[in-house]
């Protein structure tokens, strides 16, 4: 009977400690895409790993800032989202790291060694179609139109993926940093990229930039928008992760990279959100959604600044 009873002792000891650490086991995801996109994906990741995966949201700057003014006990684990590769001023705040699955992306070589390949995600101007009436808009020229003075939205460039990307795509057509400050001058500035689609959903505005994601989630929610690819050129970036760098790295963080790179879930992310993989073997089953892709002016490499982001930034200012 006592041996029986400490045996009894020893499983709820070792069940308690399971339990704590079960609990204990977190992982924290920095990431500027909308909630409905992102949350999903960490959700189906916690069911699989038995790990709790706690969500920040911001933009991709804002988050780079927290990461590198962070000590190191505040410090999270993974970036998920933005154009890494441009965005981070501070790479050794982050891991260098090659996933198995790196070879399937489209770049199969790593643009930087700490930034693994996610989706493909273009630049997209958005218009409410119950106030923009018969303004046409097909690209970045039209939104000088007299009829949209004051009623055109962009994000801060110096702080959002979107903003920087945006300005950069107007740069391109001519060449003409002048372009980007006469468009500057004439629109609205937010500090958010979340704001401009908001913003431009609620009718505060008739037309914004904003991302090819965050249209999709809006649109999706029943609001009256319509996405525009920019006639005279659409950026497409490359977003990717980054494994934030820090003295015990969870092994669960490499785990979700690979997650977010497999067949499986990049299959989920062109299927039930209509978003185009960054992997090779990957292919949206809807015909329509993969020739409307297609048809995308994107802009080619050879006509993009090639100036760092540094650089860029102030030349516009």
């Amino acid at each position: 009977m006592k041996n029986f009873f400490v045996l009894v002792c020893l499983l709820l000891i070792v069940s308690g400690c399971e339990k704590l650490n079960n609990h204990q086991e977190t992982i924290t995801v920095y990431s500027p895409y909308p909630r409905e996109l992102i949350r999903s994906l960490l959700n189906d990741f916690e069911q699989t790993e038995n790990v709790k995966v706690e969500l920040k949201q911001g933009s991709t700057q804002v988050l780079l800032r927290e990461i590198h003014q962070s000590d190191e006990d505040e410090l999270g684990d993974i970036v998920v989202g933005g154009v890494l590769s441009e965005m981070i001023e501070h790479p050794d705040d982050f891991e260098v790291y090659e996933s198995k699955n790196q070879k399937y992306m489209k770049y199969a070589k790593q643009k930087v060694p700490y930034v693994s390949d996610f989706i493909l995600m273009p630049t997209t101007i958005v218009v409410n179609e119950d106030l923009i009436g018969n303004i046409k808009v097909r690209g970045y020229k039209d939104l000088h139109a007299d009829e949209l003075k004051g009623k055109v939205v962009y994000s801060n460039p110096l702080e959002t993926t979107t903003g920087y990307q945006h300005m950069k795509a107007i740069e391109s057509i001519n060449h003409d940093v002048d372009d980007v400050k006469d468009f500057m001058s004439s629109a609205n500035k937010v500090d958010k990229s979340s704001k401009v689609i908001q913003e431009v959903a609620k009718g505060k505005y008739y037309a914004g930039l904003s991302y090819e994601s965050d249209a999709k989630a809006y649109i999706n929610k029943g609001y009256p928008l319509k996405m525009i690819y920019p006639s005279e050129g659409t950026m497409l970036n490359h977003d990717g992760i980054a494994l934030v760098k820090k003295e015990n790295i969870n092994p669960k963080s490499k785990k979700l990279i690979n997650y977010l790179q497999s067949k499986k879930v990049q299959q989920k992310i062109a299927d039930e959100y209509k978003i185009q993989s960054g992997r090779k073997d990957v292919f949206n089953q809807n015909k329509q959604v993969a020739a409307k892709f297609r048809e995308i002016p994107v802009i080619k490499d050879e006509d993009i600044s090639h100036l760092t982001r540094k650089q860029f930034l102030e030349l516009i200012q």
